[in-house]
């Protein structure tokens, strides 16, 4: 069986992108960053290098998230 990539929440995609909340916030009010789903009354974002990376780099994926200093494999804290 495949393990799943638990979802990251503003806090971790955050400290991956290097930017505050805020801006993550105020992006998504704005309908731009990275893609974000609404799972019951919280938001999460899909772990990278799917998402958060390939939105980053306008890449569709194929640059690895270590590049931008993401961990593959995170456990979000």
């Amino acid at each position: 069986m495949d393990s799943i990539d638990p979802l990251w929440s503003f806090e971790d995609v955050a400290d991956c992108l290097r930017v505050p909340v805020k801006t993550l916030y105020q992006w998504k009010w704005l309908g731009e960053g990275p893609p974000v789903r609404k799972i019951g009354r919280h938001l999460r974002y899909d772990p990278p290098p799917r998402s958060v990376c390939s939105w980053s780099t306008g890449t569709g994926g194929a640059v690895p998230g270590e590049l931008l200093g993401c961990p593959r494999s995170r456990t979000p804290g």
